[in-house]
């Protein structure tokens, strides 16, 4: 027969935030854990794998000595003993994640290495407030960010309802999350005209202009158009000219430029868009 661990990890009485109080994870997150050794390690009659794993991390979260974990989790045997099997068992659990959850959890398809992450929240004048992690390398920014709005408040302890976030594409599957939370999630295009490593030749072999050229442009039709929550004045008029200079369709257009929408609407905002600017240069720039 198996005593119950003084400190059950398994108690629904036991929170989540208990658990990670101990052990530095939560119950879900332990689970995909023990999943991964299930296989690999023995039930004894002190303890389960899922004791086995809350160990480990007890023993890495706290520094208790291993007679005191073994005390804790209601080990029988003379504490000599059990010091050596908790010893042993932290151990083989080790060994077992290094081998068996660890690359898959932090391999990086893009990188093609074992890494971690964080995600850093920071200012537009490049000041760090914080830094969230570290999450699994196999994790992307859209996961790790629905998480953090699941888990974590760093985001809302350093930002206010209404402001504005500056992500990239990497972050689209989780923009209605992000604005659902009350932010206001903004990212740049694929093709930023504005991106200063981008030269004024690589502009005008996309546009036909140079960026003096679309400035002066611009400047005669930038009371005439309101800009939108997918472009501004500047981006419509690179869509202009980008649609005349190219063989790209307007979905093709929208999607370089990071458009919200679903391509059948944002096809016709694209379209739409090209004909303002086009009414409006020909109105007060042509002349």
């Amino acid at each position: 027969a198996k005593n119950r661990p003084r400190l059950d990890l398994e108690d629904p009485h036991i929170t989540d935030d208990e658990v990670k109080m101990w052990t530095g994870w939560r119950r879900s997150e332990l689970s995909v854990m023990q999943k991964s050794i299930s296989g690999l390690m023995k039930d004894s009659k002190n303890r389960s794998t899922e004791l086995a794993l809350a160990m480990f991390w007890i023993k890495l979260r706290t520094n208790l000595t291993y007679d005191q974990i073994g005390m804790l989790m209601n080990y029988k045997s003379p504490v000599d003993d059990y010091r050596k099997r908790v010893a042993e068992t932290c151990s083989s659990v080790q060994e077992n994640l290094l081998a068996h959850f660890v690359p898959k959890s932090t391999y990086s398809s893009h990188k093609k290495r074992h890494l971690v992450k964080m995600l850093s929240i920071v200012l537009p004048d490049g000041y760090v407030v914080d830094a969230i992690g570290p999450f699994a390398g196999n994790a992307n920014d859209a996961s790790i960010t629905e998480s953090i709005l699941q888990l974590n408040d760093s985001l809302q302890r350093w930002t206010d309802y209404g402001d504005i976030l500056l992500v990239d594409r990497g972050f689209r599957d989780c923009i209605g999350s992000l604005e659902e939370a009350g932010f206001e999630a903004k990212n740049r295009s694929r093709l930023d005209l504005e991106d200063p490593h981008i030269t004024d030749d690589e502009v005008k072999m996309w546009t036909g202009w140079r960026r003096s050229e679309l400035s002066v442009m611009q400047e005669s039709i930038s009371g005439l158009m309101k800009d939108s929550k997918n472009r501004a004045t500047e981006l419509a008029l690179a869509m202009f000219w980008i649609k005349l200079s190219t063989n790209l369709t307007y979905d093709q257009i929208g999607m370089l430029m990071n458009y919200k929408s679903p391509v059948d609407d944002y096809r016709k905002r694209v379209a739409e868009t090209c004909s303002s600017v086009q009414d409006n240069l020909l109105a007060h720039f042509v002349p």
